[in-house]
């Protein structure tokens, strides 16, 4: 994986650096030093930084599961197992996996949220 995150990073700086306009990223609402290492790149460089989501219907279903998570966890947990099976011949990415990535979603995330992002053992050890 980390292979795979450097290739990518690499390849999104050369684009920004040649001007390509518009470069879609997808980070899965991430809020981590990767996702602002993306952010800052292109803010650094005159880009605009927009975050949006999918327009799909299955996507729009899931967007307010994932609002209310904290009452619809059951069936966001079905939704990640469907998931996994769907992309199993693809990405591969686990139902677990997806199912750690909604815990985390944050509802209404913005660019500041990622700017300001700072992980929990930096957090720690300024508190």
């Amino acid at each position: 994986m980390d292979e795979a995150r450097r290739w990518n990073i690499a390849r999104y700086k050369q684009a920004v650096d040649e001007g390509v306009s518009p470069i879609v990223v997808d980070r899965n609402n991430a809020r981590s030093t990767c996702t602002q290492e993306y952010a800052r790149y292109a803010l650094d460089r005159g880009y605009a930084v927009e975050l949006r989501e999918p327009e799909s219907s299955w996507w729009q279903e899931i967007r307010v599961l994932l609002k209310y998570k904290q009452h619809t966890k059951e069936i966001l947990y079905d939704w990640a197992d469907r998931l996994a099976a769907k992309n199993r011949s693809t990405h591969r990415v686990p139902a677990a996996t997806i199912r750690r990535w909604m815990d985390k979603w944050k509802h209404g995330l913005t660019v500041e949220d990622i700017l300001n992002y700072r992980p929990a053992a930096i957090r720690a050890k300024r508190a």
